[in-house]
């Protein structure tokens, strides 16, 4: 059964306790916010003329959307934990050259803006985005950044 697999992928073959939360989280997130993504993706590449470009973002900075009970420490990288390095949140403080999450606001506007103007959001090596290569997924490829 699924079911069997799924836990035992998620939460190992011990007890349930109150320290299976983050793992029972993880699966929660990834049925709810990952199965869609990925299959909308894989939808994408296989039905559109264009190139589908797809990413996990997981830069875990000072900042997020969730944070582990009574603390002000990030528990792991939440959906759209992504934007707060593309737009201004208000919830979160204004990031300065200075600030260790500042290159990776540098990396996504900038494979942002590259995406914008010419269709391929690394269009050549570059340092700054750690000479990577993002390849568009495929059907039977699914490739991601």
């Amino acid at each position: 059964h699924i079911s069997r697999e799924l836990r035992k992928f998620y939460l190992g073959d011990g007890p349930l306790t109150e320290k299976s939360l983050p793992q029972i989280g993880k699966l929660y997130a990834d049925g709810v916010i990952g199965f869609g993504v990925n299959r909308a993706a894989k939808l994408l590449a296989a039905k559109n003329s264009e190139p589908t470009y797809y990413y996990k973002f997981s830069y875990e900075g000072r900042y997020s959307f969730h944070y582990k009970p009574n603390t002000t420490t990030p528990e792991g990288v939440v959906h759209h934990d992504d934007l707060q390095y593309i737009f201004y949140i208000s919830r979160f403080p204004r990031l300065k050259p200075s600030d260790p999450e500042y290159k990776t606001v540098r990396k996504m506007t900038s494979m942002l803006k590259n995406f914008a103007v010419t269709g391929v959001p690394i269009p050549k090596v570059s340092h700054l985005l750690d000479d990577t290569e993002w390849k568009p997924i495929r059907p039977g490829h699914n490739v991601y950044l």
